[in-house]
């Protein structure tokens, strides 16, 4: 029986400060353990889903659901040692703590609620123009 047995995919976006282009870059990961026999169609899955993004982009509704997923692993985190560990860890090593965490932590969740809207926005934004852009274009 032809099996999949585990599946994970992760993203990565950074920039390098300075940049002397300003270009964000990003890395994309898929990982699958699954019988040997199948392993060349998922990369062929996972390449066709990957060409497909790049050429259509994500929805609107996609850009929704990455954003819940975030949020979600960000409230489960909050219950998690391992959380808290690396946030006081961060908050110590951060060129805003002046003395007090707790000043330090209002600073991260500022910047991270800031974040998350433009992403949100900018996102949709760029989605909708690209979209626009594409349909001119090909016409």
């Amino acid at each position: 029986m032809l099996q999949i047995y585990s599946v994970g995919v992760s993203v990565f976006l950074g920039g390098n400060k300075p940049s002397r282009t300003g270009d964000v870059r990003g890395d994309i990961s898929v990982n699958f353990s699954c019988d040997p026999d199948i392993s060349w169609k998922l990369v062929d899955l996972a390449l066709e889903e990957i060409y497909y993004l790049q050429d259509q982009g994500p929805s609107g509704e996609d850009v929704s659901t990455i954003l819940e997923i975030e949020q979600r692993a960000h409230e489960n985190g909050l219950q998690e040692n391992y959380y808290w560990m690396d946030r006081i860890l961060r908050s110590y090593q951060s060129r805003a703590y002046f003395g007090d965490v707790s000043a330090s932590f209002e600073i991260q969740d500022e910047g991270r609620a800031k974040i998350l809207a433009a992403a949100a926005g900018a996102v949709v934004l760029s989605v909708s123009l690209w979209r626009y852009l594409r349909t001119t274009v090909n016409s």
